[in-house]
């Protein structure tokens, strides 16, 4: 491959007298570019199959869990015997462990594979809330940890997507119960305004064992828990917090945590509002 320029060159008169041509050798050059283009091509064919992959593994590994979940809960119904009362309800809370691992790991798969993207709708984030609240009311009792809600509204209808929305909120909620053995975990909702734009603030606080600042950056990486190693007391795949930073990064937004070590930790998520409707509770 040639890649030519010719010129002309004038007389004083404007007759042209001579040509001149300037060859460069691009073959590398082309070479270069068809493999990056062939590469390219594979890398895009290779995320296509792996999030057709996950998208398979979702049907075929949810599937049999829920299945699990159902059969041993209408065992445990249905069993008079504690000691086999007991073997029923483990059966049900290792399932449920591993059913929430898995949508983890799938859930931040595919934001990564399939660049996910926002489903704007109108949501009811009073309902929302309330949703989240009363799916965690009875874990909570059962640590006796006090779960309470603080919304500083009376109505908030907002154009976003209100599955991610409700997936920051499950993922928080939850990562607060793991690390709380007493005391409260509180949900709650404000409108702010930061640089002049009108920010919905979704925080949620607990009384739990804290995070030594030194930790507070990796918290939010994949994998990773202020406890690490083989003696780490707290149990879960490091997931939680990765996938809530990444919702709230599609969703425009931002998070971060304040907290000190045994002392509790406070969660916050800053989301951009647009297209809203409100009433603010006068406090």
């Amino acid at each position: 491959w040639e890649n030519a320029f010719i010129s002309p060159l004038f007389d004083n008169e404007n007759n042209i007298t001579h040509f001149v041509a300037v060859k460069e050798d691009i073959t590398e050059k082309k070479k270069m570019l068809e493999e990056l283009i062939t590469a390219r091509d594979k890398a895009e064919e290779m995320n296509r199959v792996k999030s057709l992959f996950f998208a398979n593994m979702s049907h075929e590994l949810r599937t049999p869990f829920v299945a699990i979940m159902g059969f041993s809960e209408l065992l445990y119904e249905t069993l008079e015997n504690p000691e086999h009362k007991e073997m029923a309800e483990g059966i049900m809370n290792t399932s449920n462990r591993m059913l929430a691992t898995l949508t983890k790991i799938l859930n931040l798969t595919k934001s990564e594979f399939e660049k996910e993207t926002a489903l704007q709708s109108e949501v009811d984030m009073i309902r929302l809330i309330e949703d989240i609240y009363r799916q965690f009311s009875v874990a909570a009792a059962r640590k006796n940890v006090k779960l309470l809600k603080n919304i500083k509204f009376d109505e908030l209808v907002m154009h976003t997507d209100g599955n991610l929305v409700s997936e920051i909120l499950n993922n928080l909620v939850n990562n607060s119960l793991k690390f709380t053995e007493k005391g409260s975990i509180e949900i709650s909702a404000q409108i702010i305004i930061k640089e002049k734009k009108d920010i919905l603030e979704l925080k949620v606080t607990d009384t739990g064992i804290g995070i030594p600042k030194d930790k507070q950056d990796l918290i939010w990486e994949e994998f990773r828990q202020a406890s690490e190693g083989t003696t780490r007391t707290y149990q879960g795949t490091g997931l939680g917090l990765t996938i809530v930073r990444r919702y709230a990064e599609i969703l425009g937004g931002r998070t971060y945590v304040e907290s000190e070590e045994m002392k509790g930790a406070a969660f916050i998520v800053e989301l951009p509002l647009s297209n809203y409707t409100e009433k603010v509770i006068d406090k």
